[in-house]
């Protein structure tokens, strides 16, 4: 080394600074030494193996986990060792199916060399316990390794599924037993045995319609799907492998008081039957979200996999509409996958790796969670992509010889799924991204079933479905033929009696005798089957029956007392039948609920002005304008009340204010044509 000095003062700083240098070293040196010196000293549980466990190993392998057996002691590992090393050595455990660096996700149980090397040297000097105490490290795989749950539930009574045969689809009803409204900010499924249990979905149901399904079955649970409120837009569901990591940060479920949970379950036979009785733990809060998410579900349900193809790929292309941050992800598939690849092309065309996974292992699925939510600008598209082997080559293959596997949801079927959870960065439009992927998911949903009846004509399932999803598109005609088909296979289901009925309703002109008698028809199937009453009570008033429809009307509000549109048709009737008291009560209340109810509103001020309150019929208008500030019927209701009461001013205010929302408004124009002749 070379020093050019100018002078002795720089001279001396330099042979100062040069002596530091090589004191410097030599501190260096002696911390290597020691370094070395330290590194010698023994693995053992407690000092370094203790907290590998803790971080990649318990979110599973605790008491009540989804792991064979608890990990939380030295007992617990030793007593394990074996399998330990067996697994850790093969690569199988901890599983973290990811590719590494396509994605980065918070949560990752994947051991690092240096940490496998550690428990693999650790495993072959005696795995030696140590000496002193374990540090409790954070384990942020799970929200249950955190802390304790708030709500624990299970089924009340345990179902047995047979040893053999085709797969059980099972709907069991679980009482929350709260009476106050909470939020749910993370949830686990517990199964109490494995391999039986293909995937578990749950819902909420208020209305109690589980509960009478259940009653009118012999054993445990009741089948087909019941209807109820879906989780927000979260994805509540269980597939092996999944752990509760919560909803994500600001979001939660809300659960509402004297609820229901709708456990809806696929069983799978095991060879020997199954006592089915799990667990659901709840962590809660009574502080709302802050923040709302859309979930996107991507789905290709026409898939047909030949035979002994053993590269088969599956695609699928979703454009974002709007900037959304994505949360989190979740692929599926069943046995024959062998690879998932979801990614999105940014607008300007830079691609944004999303998850990758290979080889696809059915029993590990979960739900993963990006590090920082993942910036995708409006136009961004989300692509997916599946790849098959449905060969001899394939051990998980469940034909041998292979045969042609297609979509469906039993084991033995395909499928081939991503939900993502997006949260947009404009909160205002939740709604209108909920909307468009609610239409993404009955266009899927829609193809699907259509491919199942190209396949076969009579499936119940598909024509009662396909019907119905064309009914509340208003293709009544289109359903008609599907429901009737339906019907001929199961006469007494009153689901398809129901949905039939509100084909002939919806018809064109309307067939409500028809309608009628199938909603009746369904109730003498399932007298709690509370939908019907709702049609029944309907086609009883329009058909001028109105007091014949009270009754209906009553049962239908005491099953399910928060649906605002059908509170406030029970105020039009009884109006009706002057009863105005009642009436007025009906219709507030309808209005609490859903203060934007456009009609209820102005139902209840011509209510009001026609029994003499008419500044109260004003305040109500006023209060419906306040909800709604793009409302035209309701200024052009409160303005026809300034007329009458002769506040012309005030009424020109309003019109004005109309014309401005619909420059071309006819009834604006000629109230403004009035007014200008009365003035």
């Amino acid at each position: 080394m070379a020093f050019c000095f100018f002078n002795d003062e720089y001279h001396m700083e330099e042979v100062i600074s040069f002596t530091r240098f090589r004191l410097s070293i030599a501190a260096c040196s002696l911390m290597i030494v020691c370094g070395s010196l330290l590194a010698q000293e023994p693995v053992t549980y407690k000092n370094a193996i203790a907290g590998i466990v803790q971080r990649n190993c318990r979110s599973c392998h605790r008491n009540g986990g989804a792991g064979p057996f608890a990990l939380e002691s030295y007992a617990d590992v030793s007593r394990h060792i074996g399998t330990v090393r067996e697994v850790v050595e093969a690569g199988q455990m901890p599983p973290w199916p990811p590719v590494a660096g396509f994605g980065s996700f918070a949560h990752s149980r994947e051991l690092s060399e240096d940490d496998l090397k550690l428990i693999l040297d650790w495993i072959s000097s005696g795995y030696p316990e140590g000496e002193g105490s374990v540090d409790v490290v954070a384990d942020l795989s799970s929200v249950a390794s955190e802390r304790e749950p708030d709500l624990i539930v299970k089924l009340a009574e345990p179902f047995v599924a047979p040893a053999s045969g085709e797969d059980v689809f099972r709907n069991f009803v679980v009482p929350l037993g709260l009476k106050d409204k909470v939020y749910a900010t993370a949830m686990e499924f517990r199964p109490n045995v494995r391999g039986a249990i293909h995937h578990a979905t749950f819902v909420q149901d208020t209305a109690g319609v589980g509960r009478s399904l259940d009653q009118q079955d012999l054993t445990s649970g009741f089948e087909g799907i019941a209807g109820g409120m879906s989780a927000g837009d979260h994805f509540v569901g269980w597939t092996p492998g999944k752990v509760a990591k919560g909803f994500g940060d600001g979001l939660a479920w809300t659960l509402q008081p004297g609820a229901d949970l709708i456990v809806q379950l696929h069983l799978l036979p095991t060879g020997k039957e199954e006592v089915v009785q799990p667990e659901i733990a709840f962590w809660l809060t009574d502080v709302p979200p802050r923040l709302e998410s859309a979930t996107l579900h991507m789905s290709a349900t026409d898939i047909s996999i030949p035979a002994d193809e053993p590269s088969h790929v599956v695609t699928r292309n979703v454009k974002l509409p709007v900037a959304c941050k994505a949360v989190s992800i979740y692929p599926h598939a069943h046995f024959l996958c062998k690879e998932v690849k979801v990614f999105a092309i940014l607008p300007d065309q830079t691609p944004a790796p999303l998850i990758w996974i290979k080889p696809w292992n059915f029993d590990w699925q979960d739900e993963y969670f990006f590090t920082t939510p993942v910036e995708l600008p409006a136009g961004s598209e989300i692509r997916m992509q599946f790849v098959y082997d449905n060969s001899s080559t394939n051990d998980r293959n469940p034909f041998a010889p292979p045969e042609t596997v297609e979509w469906g949801s039993r084991s033995s079927d395909e499928m081939a799924d991503v939900w993502i959870k997006l949260v947009p960065d404009d909160q205002s439009k939740v709604a209108m991204l909920r909307d468009a992927f609610d239409r993404l998911e009955i266009e899927n949903l829609k193809k699907g079933y259509e491919f199942e009846l190209s396949r076969d004509p009579s499936d119940f399932v598909a024509n009662s479905r396909l019907g119905h999803l064309l009914v509340s598109e208003g293709r009544a005609a289109e359903a008609l033929p599907l429901l009737s088909a339906a019907l001929k296979v199961d006469p007494t289901s009153w689901s398809v009696l129901h949905n039939l009925g509100l084909a002939y309703f919806a018809s064109t002109p309307a067939d409500l005798p028809r309608a009628l008698k199938c909603f009746q028809l369904a109730l003498d199937s399932n007298p709690d089957f509370v939908p019907a009453r709702r049609g029944m009570a309907t086609v009883l008033a329009m058909s001028g029956q109105v007091e014949e429809s009270l009754n209906h009307f009553s049962q239908y509000l005491e099953a399910r007392p928060e649906d605002a549109e059908v509170r406030g048709n029970f105020g039009v009737v009884l109006a009706r039948l002057g009863r105005s008291d009642e009436a007025e009560r009906e219709y507030r209340r309808a209005l609490s609920d859903d203060p934007r109810n456009v009609s209820t509103c102005a139902n209840l001020a011509s209510l009001l002005e026609r029994t003499g309150k008419s500044d109260d019929a004003a305040a109500v208008l006023q209060s419906g304008i306040d909800a709604d500030s793009g409302s035209v019927r309701l200024r052009l209701a409160l303005a026809a009340l300034f007329q009458r009461r002769n506040q012309p001013e005030a009424a020109l205010r309003l019109l004005t204010e109309v014309l401005k929302l619909d420059p071309e408004n006819v009834d604006a124009l000629t109230a403004l044509e009035v007014l200008s002749g009365q003035n």
